[in-house]
């Protein structure tokens, strides 16, 4: 289940990277809407794995704590990426 919840808290952070305010504040501002979408893609295909890394065994379990997990790594993720001091 840790390899799973950790490619989730990775695809997390690709897609809120991928929003312009925090695109020009982390990345820089030479990050067109393009390369942007493609970091949004990257995102949700990251995110798609971690579902695949799910463990096989007790299912329903997993997929009810898996999506658990996403609203407190969303929590967190929104807290690494608040606005940073220059």
């Amino acid at each position: 289940m840790m390899p799973a919840l950790l490619t989730s808290f990775g695809a997390i952070l690709l897609i809120g990277l991928a929003t312009p305010r925090q695109a020009d504040q982390w990345l820089g501002r030479g990050w067109s809407g393009e390369r942007r979408r493609m970091l949004r893609y990257a995102g949700f295909a990251v995110l798609a794995l971690s579902f695949l890394l799910l463990p096989r065994m007790d299912l329903p379990r997993a997929i009810t704590g898996w999506i658990g997990a996403l609203a407190v790594e969303g929590v967190a993720a929104a807290l690494m990426l608040r606005k940073r001091r220059r």
